[in-house]
């Protein structure tokens, strides 16, 4: 990428930078979201499915530049079209001005910020029935339960994979893809019960 500098006497420096990424052949690791892939998931994913998403309307609550532009170029992928607030507050006059198919909900800074976001969504009668998706990092099983009681639907984990994102704004929007994406997601319930199960045993 390049990098520019533009400096003003007396009045301080601008710096920014162009970046280029290759979301085919070389998974980036930016911000937060740590981008990893499994290969042979992600890439049969996207040449079988191609534009999944098309047409879907998608709202992003983050408030990383970085992130964004991450999710952005996943969600595009799927053919899907993403708009940014980089917070609740912001959120809400978007949700106004049009309906959203889902909405991915950035984890707040405590977990009391996030439960407040998301009933300040649930209020809005447009977002009612929205899923709404929390993304985040090393959110515990507890916090979970009390997010999935105040309407989150579903979690994506980062490091965020693309084929995780569009298998789960799939789900909820009740998309149909081929059986690979389907054996993929049934693999990953199966070991995610039987993790559960496993440290439900060990307490």
């Amino acid at each position: 990428g390049d990098l520019h500098i533009q400096s003003t006497r007396n009045k301080g420096s601008t710096f920014s930078f162009d970046l280029k990424l290759d979301l085919e052949n070389n998974w980036a690791r930016m911000g937060d979201l740590q981008l990893t892939t499994s290969n042979r998931t992600n890439k049969d994913f996207f040449r079988l499915n191609g534009q999944t998403l098309s047409g879907k309307w998608i709202l992003v609550i983050e408030d990383n530049k970085i992130n964004q532009l991450v999710v952005s170029e996943f969600i595009n992928i799927s053919g899907a079209i993403s708009r940014f607030a980089e917070n609740v507050d912001e959120a809400i006059p978007r949700m106004y001005e049009q309906c959203f198919d889902a909405i991915i909900l950035d984890a707040q800074k405590s977990f009391e910020d996030g439960i407040q976001a998301v009933q300040s969504i649930r209020k809005l009668p447009q977002a009612e029935r929205t899923p709404i998706i929390m993304m985040g990092m090393d959110i515990t099983p507890q916090e979970r339960s009390v997010y999935l009681s105040h309407g989150v639907c579903d979690f994506l984990n980062k490091p965020l994979n693309p084929t995780e994102l569009t298998l789960t704004l799939s789900h909820w929007m009740d998309v149909i893809y081929p059986d690979v994406a389907r054996h993929d997601a049934e693999m990953k319930q199966t070991v995610s019960e039987e993790v559960l199960l496993k440290a439900t045993q060990d307490v």
